[in-house]
């Protein structure tokens, strides 16, 4: 139980789905990935937990290959859109975010790994709220979630794995 599980990500993964949704269903596929990519997130540190720190690359990659399968195809919905495609933002600011997920590949500071990504993503973000300046809300709704979901990644590592992952 880390942090009872980043206590405001269920709420923010609903705004996720529920926007997602509303967006249409090409962009399902995707959210459903993110999501599924916070739960293979806190199965890696679950299972750190209970794993000596691996000695090489092969050993970490068994640990985290689940969750790198899921950022997987989130990062292979953004290399299938089009520039001119309406989704296209909403994608590219899903595949940027994705990227966050890697924190638990970095031991020597996973927090300005995870800033980096999060001040990427804020820049892919501001052009969902410009959509939503020009019409539907929908657009900043979830560029707000995806933010939200990015910041409360961000604080669990500062505040549980400065360092990186915890092994036993």
């Amino acid at each position: 139980m880390v942090v009872q599980r980043a206590e405001g990500l269920e709420g923010s993964l609903g705004e996720l789905r529920r926007t997602g949704e509303k967006l249409g269903q090409r962009l399902v596929p995707g959210v459903d990935a993110f999501e599924a990519c916070v739960g293979k997130m806190f199965e890696v540190i679950d299972a750190a937990k209970t794993t000596p720190q691996p000695s090489d690359e092969t050993t970490l990659s068994a640990l985290v290959e689940p969750l790198m399968q899921e950022m997987e195809i989130v990062s292979e919905m953004k290399d299938g859109v089009g520039s001119n495609d309406l989704l296209e933002a909403h994608v590219v600011t899903l595949g940027d975010a994705v990227l966050a997920f890697g924190w638990v590949t970095e031991f020597d500071d996973p927090v300005t790994y995870i800033s980096g990504i999060v001040e990427t993503t804020g820049k892919s973000s501001a052009s969902l709220k410009a959509k939503s300046e020009r019409g539907d809300t929908v657009h900043a709704e979830f560029a707000d979630a995806v933010m939200t979901i990015l910041e409360e990644i961000l604080l669990l590592v500062k505040t549980n794995y400065p360092k990186g992952l915890a092994f036993k």
